[in-house]
């Protein structure tokens, strides 16, 4: 509610960020498309559907074709087999290279285990390095300006290779899905160049 309530002030005053050309919006939640919708006057078929929105079968897919949604973006969790009946679907999207978000959290870890960076004014929006019980590495993100943590998965997805193979099954739209990579790192990802080790999920 609290970034609800923020958003809708900057978007009256003509401060907030969708107040700037943007060749379309990616949206996470169905909040977010009513925000977009509703409060800012974004089009529907300026939007598309994340990984995160369960589209996964026909159904979903009508459902927010039935919205004016007219692009989506393919699960993560879906196999090639599962995905059949979605991947000639127009609008159909996917990512084929990022670190796969695992968890939206507002218990910060900075916070947690240090002291707040926002209120110190260091260590601001920094990458921290956590393990869990089995020794296995995670990124986790501070996002400063609104309170919150993403962590992400530290092996990358990468199905670049797979490209011609999706393309066959009728998707037309490939989305590189950057998030903790340097500038260095985005043009050598860009040139097909990824030396880091890296999975293709299902």
């Amino acid at each position: 509610k609290n970034v609800w309530d923020s958003e809708e002030k900057k978007l009256k005053s003509g401060k907030s960020i969708i107040n700037k050309s943007w060749d379309g919006y990616v949206i996470r939640n169905l909040e977010e498309y009513i925000f977009l919708t509703q409060k800012a006057g974004i089009k529907e078929k300026d939007i598309v559907t994340d990984a995160g929105i369960y589209i996964m079968n026909t159904e979903s897919y009508s459902l927010w074709r039935d919205r004016g949604i007219q692009n989506f973006t393919i699960q993560y969790e879906l196999t090639s087999y599962e995905m059949r009946c979605l991947t000639d679907k127009p609008g159909a999207e996917m990512i084929i290279y990022t670190h796969i978000p695992m968890m939206v959290s507002a218990q910060c870890v900075s916070y947690n285990t240090d002291t707040c960076a926002m209120i110190s004014g260091k260590g601001m929006n920094r990458q921290i390095m956590i393990k869990d019980m089995k020794g296995r590495e995670f990124i986790d993100v501070n996002y400063c300006k609104y309170c919150y943590n993403t962590i992400y998965q530290k092996e990358t997805l990468s199905l670049m290779e797979y490209e011609d193979e999706l393309y066959d099954k009728g998707i037309r739209n490939f989305r590189y899905d950057f998030t903790v990579e340097d500038n260095d790192k985005v043009n050598n990802i860009l040139m097909g160049q990824c030396d880091e080790p890296s999975q293709t999920g299902h």
